[in-house]
């Protein structure tokens, strides 16, 4: 549970238990007396007043209640004496059932007090310790894409229904039934879901191993597994499927530049990232430096969609390379411990490719919004961990976030189109959603798949829209129909950027839609743009928008 979250339940234990004690989830015990099995053991994981466990006690189960605030145990043993209560985490679950398993979990208003980045990690211990083909409850408060703190500093994580959903199935736990509850203004989704065999998530598992488990003494694997997840989320076509289906292989040097941005960070401010030595590519990345001062990675990574000139080309491709190597040598060569490696390096036609298990490949696209989260926190507190001052590793570890989270996209990017758009107005320019015309002091520039959910500045992403548009639009998702109504426009802007800047125009359709500059592009792009956007909205949990006409326009 969030710190604040847990101050908060321990200061004010006795009202709120008090509270809980005077509710009646009627729609959560329907769904636990048609679903839960009264043979074996029953878990109420974060039980707070003990409510639930006296209910499921009088029904005929063998129940547990296991809660993290210490003051809601001791409230909850008074109120009922003759239950039995632990005081643990979610993650100590397993631990506190000794090797045993629980036919039936329930988990009641939890998960959303779960930072996001320790989602998965919860959840697969809930799985742990549920038996096979046992029975697990769990109700949470749906939200709209963005965590959220209340007045009192509670924390509450977004858990938009189908996000909940995808996390759940993709760790082994199949949904069964999903209902909703309302609690005066307040909306409750229950889900209920059944435990499968583990073969339904062993990629997320050996995703969890080669991070929990293996050594790290450089941060080399935190890199290699980020950078699976950018091109999952940002540019999955760069990655191409064998023919027998078993596995999925990654140019290396498209990783690669991802280590660039990773890394340039960290060079510039003399912060270590391995044991004992300077990373194997430290000299070229500050050459890097050394030769754009100002924003190495902002033109570095110009250079790898744009054409420049032999000599810049000569200076990236060293650096690509040298990074390449400390890829396939160190993190793919050693992931799993070595002598099983969940990665292999693979020559195909002449390019080093990094070869992934489907399964794991699979997970990684399910999850890279979370997988991502998780690794840069982990990463930075890995990095803390290497300062031999104890009294600068918090600062270190600030700047390490910082470093990690920068955002490498030039909003140049943004300003180009802009003035190509407004440069080259032939006839009149349209708002790309309302189709309202536009005039050069009212142009606004949109993703159309939101920054905050893929962030790229690609020119497909980018279209003009009016500001009122583009502020209702906000981080949504446009939806079918939407898409519809404005395929002539979008297609229309992209046959513009591909006649300025083709090199860039189709280097980006390519990594992100799969189109390169070939016949019938338009109508391929466009439908790949589609299924890619859906896909996003579906992973993410964003909700959909159309926008809204008025009488005059």
């Amino acid at each position: 549970m969030d710190q604040k979250t847990h101050s908060y339940y321990s200061t004010h234990a006795s009202a709120v238990a008090a509270l809980y004690e005077d509710l009646g989830p009627d729609v959560l015990y329907e769904q636990i007396q048609a679903f839960f099995k009264k043979d074996g053991l029953t878990l109420d994981v974060g039980s707070g007043s003990g409510r639930d466990v006296a209910w499921l006690s009088s029904k005929g189960f063998e129940v547990l209640g296991i809660e993290p605030t210490a003051e809601l145990i001791e409230y909850a043993r008074k109120k009922h004496p003759k239950q039995k209560f632990s005081h643990g985490e979610i993650a100590q679950v397993p631990a506190l059932l000794k090797g045993k398993k629980a036919a039936n979990i329930l988990c009641s208003g939890v998960l959303m007090h779960v930072p996001s980045e320790e989602l998965i990690s919860s959840v697969q211990k809930l799985i742990d310790a549920l038996a096979e083909d046992g029975t697990l409850i769990i109700s949470t408060r749906p939200g709209g894409g963005i965590d959220d703190r209340d007045e009192h500093g509670r924390l509450f994580t977004s858990l938009p229904t189908g996000k909940t959903i995808l996390l759940f199935e993709s760790l082994g736990a199949s949904l069964i039934n999903v209902v909703q509850s309302q609690d005066g203004p307040k909306t409750w989704d229950i889900f209920i879901f059944r435990k499968q065999s583990k073969s339904k998530y062993d990629g997320l598992h050996k995703i969890q191993e080669i991070i929990n488990n293996d050594s790290k003494t450089t941060s080399y694997k935190f890199a290699l597994l980020r950078s699976l997840c950018e091109v999952a989320r940002k540019e999955i076509h760069a990655a191409q499927w064998k023919a027998d289906g078993s596995t999925v292989l990654i140019d290396v040097r498209i990783l690669a530049e991802k280590w660039v941005q990773y890394y340039e960070g960290f060079v510039s401010a003399g912060i270590s990232q391995i044991k004992g030595r300077n990373l194997a590519f430290q000299s070229e990345l500050a050459a890097l430096k050394e030769r754009y001062p100002t924003r190495p990675v902002f033109e570095f990574k110009r250079a790898q969609v744009a054409i420049v000139s032999p000599e810049l080309t000569l200076f990236t491709d060293r650096l690509i390379q040298k990074i390449g190597h400390a890829i396939l040598e160190g993190p793919v060569k050693y992931s799993g411990g070595g002598a099983q490696p969940a990665f292999r390096h693979e020559v195909v036609k002449g390019n080093s490719c990094v070869a992934i298990p489907t399964r794991v490949w699979m997970d990684i696209i399910h999850f890279s919004h979370w997988i991502e989260d998780s690794l840069i926190l982990q990463w930075a507190s890995w990095t803390k961990s290497l300062s031999a001052h104890y009294d600068k590793q918090e600062q270190v570890f600030r700047e390490s976030l910082v470093i990690l989270t920068a955002d490498h996209n030039s909003p140049r990017d943004t300003q180009v189109v802009k003035d190509l758009l407004i440069e080259n107005q032939a006839a009149d320019l349209l708002c790309a959603w309302s189709k309202r015309l536009l005039t050069p002091g009212i142009v606004h520039i949109d993703h159309i798949i939101p920054y905050s959910a893929i962030g790229l500045n690609s020119l497909w992403n980018l279209v003009p829209t009016h500001p009122s548009v583009n502020l209702s639009k906000s981080d949504k998702m446009p939806d079918g129909a939407q898409f519809g109504d404005s395929e002539e426009l979008i297609v229309s802007y992209w046959q513009m950027y591909a006649k300025v800047y083709p090199t860039q125009f189709f280097n980006e359709t390519a990594r992100s839609l799969g189109v390169k500059d070939e016949k019938s592009w338009e109508k391929k792009s466009f439908g790949e743009l589609m299924l890619l956007a859906q896909r996003i909205a579906y992973n993410q949990g964003l909700k959909s928008w159309r926008v809204r006409r008025t009488a005059g326009g």
